[in-house]
């Protein structure tokens, strides 16, 4: 989960992360993954070893999806209405204080929780792509 970061101005793991991507620019220090991911994680572990009172007061939000049988599910969360897709009962939580902060996805905000119109269009779109797919030679 990547969409969303929120920091104390000058904290210690936004200011290792950035030492981390410069010394990947410069050629000193290698992916282990997508940028992002990586040097965001590298940059958490030197905080950890290099500012250790400091990064007690980090705290880690995870992505959930919030259905009946998945270990953490929150039963007395209402459910999103409406919605077609993958992700509509998505929160962003802190499993340690089971405390739940913002859905990752409202009703009809893109593909992965479409409203009702959205998804006939979806589907209409995707039978039109399949009945006048074309074939593309490059030589």
């Amino acid at each position: 989960f990547q969409a969303f970061l929120a920091s104390a101005p000058n904290h210690p793991v936004l200011r290792e992360t950035i030492r981390v991507m410069l010394d990947y620019y410069e050629g000193r220090h290698t992916l282990h993954g997508f940028m992002g991911v990586s040097t965001m994680g590298d940059g958490y572990q030197a905080a950890l070893e290099t500012y250790p009172d400091e990064m007690k007061k980090v705290r880690i939000l995870q992505e959930l999806k919030n259905v009946p049988g998945v270990e953490g599910y929150y039963e007395d969360l209402t459910q999103q209405e409406g919605g077609v897709g993958c992700c509509c009962q998505h929160i962003v939580h802190d499993p340690e204080e089971r405390k739940v902060y913002f859905r990752s996805r409202i009703v009809g905000a893109g593909q992965f929780c479409m409203n009702a119109q959205q998804y006939e269009d979806y589907k209409i779109g995707r039978r039109k792509d399949q009945t006048t797919s074309t074939a593309t030679i490059v030589s």
